[in-house]
């Protein structure tokens, strides 16, 4: 029975060491990077597409921000797995993240746009008005989350770059909020 015992728990420690995560490579979070761009640039085509897209433009932002917000999950996962980061490469990371913001930013602020052209239109229906409500809440979660990650794994002298990236975009996420809060909600 103890030898039993003892080659279950050697089988064990065997098993967790297979399912620790994988140490992931700057490479792959700038592969994720990427990703995010891509997805924001996608989100921004969508917002720039209403109200001429109609309901099908309309449904389309909120899974588009889900998307994004999925591919953001990914990226913080995957720097996570990195751990802390050289100055090049945090320097590396941080530029392409630069290169995203006004993206980002440029998406929220067609929306805020649009938010008082559609008062009467298709933001102001419960169902997408809700939709789109949370959607953007849950990316706006998983961009601080995604931003906080990296300054936390950039070295000290680069953290404040981090920080101010976050500010820069939570300024526009919330003036986007505010803005779709203003909408009348038709039933």
């Amino acid at each position: 029975m103890v030898q039993f015992t003892r080659s279950f728990f050697s089988l064990c420690l065997i098993a967790a060491s297979f399912a620790a995560p994988a140490k992931r490579t700057v490479a792959q979070v700038e592969a994720d990077i990427a990703n995010i761009s891509n997805q924001v640039g996608a989100l921004d085509n969508a917002i720039k597409g209403l109200p001429d897209s109609g309901l099908v433009g309309a449904l389309a932002i909120p899974t588009e921000m889900e998307l994004l917000g999925t591919s953001l999950n990914t990226g913080t996962s995957d720097m996570k797995a990195t751990g802390l980061l050289d100055e090049t490469d945090a320097t590396t990371i941080l530029s392409a993240v630069k290169v995203i913001v006004p993206i980002i930013n440029a998406a929220l602020q067609h929306l805020t746009a649009q938010a008082s052209n559609l008062v009467n239109n298709l933001l102001g229906l419960a169902e997408i008005r809700a939709s789109v409500d949370s959607a953007l809440q849950k990316l706006q979660n998983s961009t601080d989350t995604f931003v906080a990650t990296l300054a936390a794994a950039a070295p000290v002298d680069l953290t404040a770059e981090a920080i101010s990236i976050q500010i820069a975009i939570d300024a526009a996420f919330n003036e986007t909020i505010a803005a779709l809060s203003e909408i009348p909600v038709r039933l």
